[in-house]
């Protein structure tokens, strides 16, 4: 095909039924295929899914596909994926999520329209909030916690009544913004342009196999400049941790990369961790300890973080 606009990359590690099946139908159903190619990054699946892939890039010429000998894990396999990525824009979306019509359009309008985007990411409902019960009257069938475990037409047909009624609740919670600032993108589903990477550069691989290297990169697009946004009209459903629940020793491997997110910025990252700067005014403190002089001493040396715990403690108390 001749060079996409957006450049979507996905990994799969077996769950094929589970996940990647039902990925690839929302979206072929939900995206215009000359608006994307979609580049898959196998990290050596042994239940059906290779042999699925490989009939996939014989139907789908907007699909090429990488097929690792050995699992490389989510920065590697991405990276890999990055790195073949001919479109003006690039997304890196599991292969555990539900995609609704336009999705992909309308991201990339929210990019047109903010020029300081590093990070945009839909809005993100998961199995748990399927179940909450003032939700649950409003579809006629409700959809199972276990989400995409059974899957069928008439479960297609409530994700995506379910989808629309979220959105009128949510654009209600939120005075009707089609967008706001986020501390960290949600990586199940997020996109960027081709140029962030060359400011920003890849992921950070030392995170192999998993976790932490979305909030890394997070931060690093806010050091660089960008603003990240949740894309507040774009909703995708997220069956949560289909392929990396099956890592094992998760826990270790959690708590390793955490310790090294926190090393790269020291006590910045920790703060921001365990104070739980994410959404809303509290994104504007990053911004504003970023830009202070102490921001640079803070970033060089651990030990003075009782000097300064009191001036982070009273930005904090400012703005809640």
């Amino acid at each position: 095909m001749d060079k996409p606009l957006v450049s979507l990359i996905t990994l799969t590690y077996n769950q094929l039924n589970k996940a990647t099946k039902p990925y690839i139908d929302s979206l072929y159903e939900n995206t215009d295929d000359s608006l994307f190619e979609l580049i898959i990054v196998d990290n050596a699946s042994t239940d059906g899914t290779v042999e699925f892939l490989q009939k996939l890039e014989r139907e789908k010429s907007n699909v090429k596909v990488i097929y690792n000998k050995e699992n490389l894990g989510y920065s590697k396999g991405n990276n890999q994926g990055i790195k073949l990525a001919r479109g003006e824009y690039i997304g890196l979306l599991n292969n555990d999520i539900y995609l609704e019509p336009q999705w992909l359009s309308r991201i990339v309008d929210l990019f047109e329209k903010l020029p300081d985007a590093g990070l945009i990411s839909p809005y993100v409902y998961t199995p748990k909030q399927c179940c909450v019960k003032k939700y649950l009257t409003m579809v006629s069938k409700p959809l199972s916690c276990k989400g995409f475990d059974v899957w069928g037409a008439e479960q297609l047909k409530n994700i995506r009544k379910f989808s629309g009624l979220l959105f009128k609740n949510r654009c209600a919670d939120l005075s009707n913004r089609d967008y706001y600032k986020v501390l960290d993108a949600l990586f199940c589903c997020v996109l960027f342009r081709r140029d962030f990477v060359d400011r920003v550069g890849l992921l950070d691989e030392n995170f192999t196999p998993a976790w932490f290297e979305d909030n890394d990169y997070s931060f690093r697009s806010i050091l660089a400049g960008y603003n990240n946004y949740i894309c507040n009209d774009v909703s995708i459903y997220h069956n949560y941790s289909k392929t990396s629940s099956k890592l094992g020793q998760a826990s270790r491997i959690q708590e390793r990369n955490r310790a090294y997110f926190f090393s790269k910025y020291n006590y910045l990252a920790q703060y921001c961790w365990e104070n739980n700067l994410k959404y809303s005014k509290l994104y504007d403190t990053l911004s504003e300890i970023k830009s202070s002089p102490f921001y640079f001493i803070v970033a060089i040396d651990l030990k003075i973080r009782e000097r300064f715990e009191k001036v982070f403690r009273g930005l904090i108390k400012r703005i809640r």
